[in-house]
């Protein structure tokens, strides 16, 4: 079954009487004019919606619909389509990032690039059925370009010099503008004659765009895309440092849980934390090593393959107990294109961890690892310290006699393991490595690496 969202305000009409009351193959949402945050959380909490329809949004009261968010709309595989009012004007900015554009206002200012965003605008009652209460200028300016020249479009045609001089929210559809001193009354008798023959395109463009669908549910326009998933999409998008930008841009408006009737925004949760989390600024100092690690990260052009991205999303997936990417985006409050950079970022930065720690194996930071200790208040007595020493040292005996000759032998020519007792090169992922066919020596290996594992523990 599709689905189908439309924004929609003083654009709507009468186009919920062109919908069916009982479809069986489609749904059909209609949700009020949209505010900016609200395609994300949208395509968030419902990302297997088929296509959007943004028609009406905020001007003046709130933000207007974000490019950015339709953007991560196109890229999660959903239909962005724009008509009548916002959705026009988004649709002709955002065509070449693939959102379809339809009706009369749309080519209009595809045509005249030069016409102003407001001349949509326009006041109306706050619910439904959102009656009009001033004109959109973009109504006139279409009815001119599709008419003859006559006495009334002349009227018209003055009509939008007088009207353009005043703000979209001052052009009420009573035309007594001359009472309120914005125009003489003989201007005022041109309107008068111009709202004769005026025709709102806006709810005409909506009407047509709903009757499309319907008529032709199967088309390409009204179906699912395949998502911008391409790794080195992703990589261009995290290089290039775009994606700190859309977070920052994003995080005032983006819904991640809900208080009574407030919404809980990103920035929101920051602010609680600082609040109420019991080491905030020890979360700080992990975010902020996590940045310096992606930023080095970047910098070593390390090679992300599909399978690395695969094996982090299972163990996400098992780790929240979810079934399938779909629930994971919304679990963590991210769209499917958001979820794809999160997930690339997490390798690239579990690859730059692997590198530290192999790095710091050598002997040139040596002085990391003890100044770490130090640091910490973790830096052990001389007595605790020979303990483990000697402790350890026992273990490496109890491998010398159970790992087979061969092997040893192998590390050792390796530098991983040298003879005699020493653990300077000692690495436990190389001995989980070892595959002895011995079941008894499995074990025993296991046990040795447990006991590894305990003695360096963070001494305490």
């Amino acid at each position: 079954m599709k689905h189908y969202v439309i924004y929609a305000g003083p654009s709507l009409g009468e186009s919920k009487s062109l919908i069916k009351d009982k479809n069986d193959e489609c749904i059909f949402e209609f949700r009020p004019p949209a505010r900016a945050g609200d395609i994300m959380n949208l395509i968030i909490d419902r990302p297997s919606v088929d296509v959007i329809i943004l028609a009406d949004g905020f001007f003046y009261e709130n933000y207007s619909p974000m490019h950015r968010e339709i953007i991560y709309a196109i890229n999660s595989g959903i239909r962005v389509i724009g008509c009548s009012s916002i959705g026009a004007i988004r649709a002709v900015e955002l065509e070449s990032y693939g959102m379809i554009g339809k009706g009369e206002v749309f080519e209009y200012f595809k045509n005249h690039p030069e016409t102003s965003d407001d001349e949509v605008g326009l006041i109306h009652e706050k619910s439904y059925p959102y009656t009009p209460i001033t004109i959109p200028l973009i109504n006139l300016r279409v009815l001119v370009s599709k008419l003859e020249k006559t006495v009334e479009i002349k009227a018209v045609i003055r009509s939008i010099k007088y009207l353009s001089k005043i703000g979209f929210d001052k052009r009420f559809l009573n035309t007594h503008y001359h009472q309120q001193n914005f125009i003489t009354q003989e201007q005022n008798k041109d309107l008068e004659l111009a709202m004769t023959i005026y025709k709102d395109f806006k709810t005409n463009d909506l009407s047509e765009t709903i009757a499309d669908i319907i008529r032709n549910q199967n088309d390409k326009d009204y179906q699912r895309i395949n998502s911008f998933s391409e790794i080195n999409s992703v990589h261009g998008y995290i290089e290039t440092g775009r994606y700190q930008t859309h977070q920052y841009i994003m995080a005032p408006h983006r819904t991640v849980c809900k208080n009574n009737n407030d919404e809980i925004s990103e920035v929101d949760l920051r602010d609680l934390l600082a609040i109420g989390h019991h080491n905030y600024n020890h979360l700080l100092a992990l975010a902020a090593m996590r940045k310096v690690l992606l930023e080095k990260a970047m910098e070593q052009h390390f090679m992300i393959t599909k399978v690395d991205l695969e094996k982090l999303k299972k163990s996400l997936l098992a780790q929240y107990d979810l079934s399938d990417e779909l629930e994971l985006g919304s679990r963590l409050k991210l769209t499917q294109f958001e979820l794809k950079a999160f997930l690339y970022k997490e390798v690239l930065i579990q690859k730059m961890i692997k590198a530290e720690l192999t790095s710091q194996q050598s002997v040139h930071c040596i002085g990391n690892i003890t100044d770490t200790l130090r640091v910490s208040g973790q830096y052990p007595q001389q007595d605790l310290l020979g303990n483990m020493l000697f402790e350890a040292k026992e273990i490496l005996k109890k491998i010398n006699k159970i790992l087979d000759r061969n092997v040893l032998a192998k590390l050792a020519k390796n530098k991983t393991l040298l003879k005699g007792t020493s653990i300077n090169k000692l690495r436990l992922p190389t001995l989980e490595m070892l595959a002895e066919e011995n079941e008894s020596q499995i074990t025993k290996r296991n046990e040795i690496i447990e006991a590894l594992s305990r003695i360096f523990k963070p001494i305490k």
